[in-house]
C-alpha cells in the first residue's frame, strides 16, 4: 500500500508542480549559494587566526614575498585545520536554513507549515527526537564494545577539549542537524511529493542526501552511503508520521552528541572534539567493517544492522497509522452525510441547552453535528470528543453570541421542521 500524505503535504500538492529533475537543479543552486554564504561567515574567524601567526604575517607583509612558502602554509592549514574550525563550519550552516526557507516561502509560495515547522509541542518533539538519537548511538556503541571493535581500556580525556569548544561543538551540531533536515525533508521531500507519491519522494530525497554526504573511501564508503541512505529513510518516515521537522532533527542531534561530543569519534570522516578518546581496534577486516575505522560509526556495519531494524519498525508504524486513519474516515463518512442533512439548522436556535431534556429529533441533530465536528477537528490528532452538553454550549455561543443561558427554558420544544427532515 502507498503511504498516505499528511495534511501539511496535501495542502501544497499540485499535479502541475515542477518535477524531480527541476528540484534537483534547484537543490544544486541552493547548496552552492549556501556554501558561498557559509564561507563568508567563516572568513573573519580564519583571517583572525592567520593574522595571529607571525610567520604568515611576515610572508604577506614583508618584502621577501615567497609564493612557495605561502602555498605550503595554506596547504598545512587545509590538511591540519585548527580544532575550532569544524564547529564554526557547522554553525555557518545557518546559511542553508535561510536559503531553504527563502526559496520555499518566497519563490515556491508555500508556508513554513509545509516544511514541517509546527509550533505545537516543538520543544518536547526535539527532546523526544534527541532521546531517540542518543539511544541509537548507545545501541551501536554496545554492539561495538561487545564485538571488541571499541574499547574503554586505557581511555583518556581529550587534551584539546575545553568548555568553550564543547559549547561551540554542541551549537554547531544542533545547527548542522536542523540545516540537514530542513533541506532534505522540509525542502526536498515535500517538493518531490507535490506531484509524486510519498514513496517516490522519500527514495529520491534519501538518495540525493546520501550522494552528497558520503566521505569515506573503498568498502567503508559503500557502507557509509548505505547507512546515510537508511538514516534518511528512517528520519523521513518519522517526519511523515510525526508531521514535524523537530523530531527527526532532534534524532540527528542526539546521535552526534554522543558520537562527537561525549566520545571523540569521527563524524563521517571529519574530526570530532569529544570528551573521551576511545581505543579503536580495527586490526582485522571484521572489526574495521563493524566500526567504520577512521570514518566513524556512520561507516560501519553495526550501524547498518540497527538502522535496517528501525526502518522496518517505522514503516510498520506508518502502515498501522494509515490503516487506522482510513478506517476512521470510512467510519465517519456516514456521520458526514447525517451532518449535511442538518446543515441549514443552527444549534443556537435550540432554546434548551440540556441534552437530556431534548426531543429525540433534536438529539439526532446535536449528535450528528457534534460527531462530525469532532471528526473534522481531531481526525489527524488524538481522538478526543466533546460531551453533548459541552458541544451545545459551544455551538450556541458560536451561532448566536447573544444567547443568555439563564433565559433558556428547560422543557423540550418543537423545532418547526417536518418529520421527514430527520429521516436518514
Amino acid at each position: 500500500m502507498n503511504l498516505l500524505k499528511p495534511d501539511f503535504i496535501k495542502d501544497v500538492e499540485d499535479k502541475n508542480a515542477h518535477g524531480i529533475f527541476f528540484y534537483c537543479i534547484v537543490s544544486f543552486i541552493l547548496l552552492v549559494i549556501a556554501n558561498l554564504l557559509s564561507s563568508f561567515i567563516q572568513v573573519p574567524f580564519v583571517a583572525t587566526y592567520l593574522m595571529k601567526n607571525q610567520e604568515y604575517t611576515e610572508l604577506i607583509t614583508g618584502n621577501n614575498y615567497d609564493m612557495q612558502k605561502l602555498m605550503g602554509f595554506v596547504e598545512e592549514f587545509v590538511n591540519n585545520p585548527p580544532i575550532w574550525l569544524k564547529p564554526v563550519e557547522n554553525i555557518s550552516k545557518m546559511a542553508l536554513i535561510v536559503c531553504c526557507i527563502f526559496y520555499c516561502v518566497k519563490i515556491d509560495k508555500r508556508g513554513l507549515k509545509s516544511m514541517g515547522f509546527k509550533t505545537k509541542s516543538a520543544l518536547s518533539e526535539v527532546f523526544a527526537g534527541c532521546g531517540r538519537g542518543v539511544l541509537i548511538a548507545v545501541f551501536v556503541l554496545i554492539f561495538l564494545f561487545i564485538s571488541g571493535a571499541y574499547s574503554l581500556e586505557g581511555y583518556e580525556k581529550n587534551a584539546d577539549f575545553n568548555a568553550i569548544l564543547m559549547m561551540l561543538s554542541v551549537l554547531g551540531i544542533a545547527i548542522s542537524a536542523f540545516a540537514t533536515d530542513i533541506f532534505v525533508k522540509g525542502f526536498l521531500l515535500v517538493s518531490f511529493s507535490r506531484k509524486n507519491t510519498l514513496y517516490t519522494a522519500v527514495m529520491f530525497s534519501s538518495i540525493f542526501y546520501a550522494l552528497f554526504s558520503t566521505n569515506a573511501e573503498g568498502a567503508n564508503g559503500v557502507i557509509e552511503f548505505a547507512n546515510t541512505f537508511l538514516w534518511s529513510l528512517l528520519t523521513c518516515f518519522v517526519f511523515i508520521r510525526k508531521q514535524n521537522i523537530w523530531r527527526c532533527a532532534g534524532m540527528m542531534f542526539g546521535f552526534r552528541l554522543i558520537e562527537g561530543v561525549l566520545f571523540n569519534i569521527s563524524i563521517g570522516g571529519d574530526p570530532a572534539i569529544g570528551f573521551i578518546n576511545l581505543t579503536i581496534r580495527d586490526n582485522n577486516v571484521i572489526r574495521a567493517g563493524l566500526c567504520g575505522s577512521k570514518y566513524g560509526m556512520e561507516a560501519g556495519l553495526a550501524m547498518t544492522f540497527i538502522l535496517i531494524f528501525l526502518c522496518i519498525y517505522e514503516v510498520s508504524q506508518l502502515i498501522v497509522s494509515d490503516v487506522a486513519l482510513s478506517r476512521r474516515g470510512e467510519k465517519y463518512s456516514d456521520i458526514e452525510k447525517r451532518a449535511n442533512n442538518y446543515k441549514n439548522f443552527e444549534i443556537g436556535n435550540l432554546r434548551d441547552n440540556t441534552y437530556e431534556n431534548m426531543t429525540d429529533a433534536e438529539k439526532k441533530i446535536v449528535d450528528a453535528k457534534r460527531q462530525y465536528e469532532d471528526y473534522l477537528k481531531n481526525k489527524d490528532d488524538k481522538e478526543k470528543s466533546y460531551t453533548p452538553n459541552e458541544f451545545i454550549e459551544m455551538a450556541q455561543n458560536k451561532d448566536n453570541p447573544n444567547v443568555d443561558a439563564s433565559r433558556n427554558k428547560k422543557n423540550a420544544v418543537q423545532t418547526g421542521f417536518g418529520a421527514d427532515f430527520f429521516d436518514e
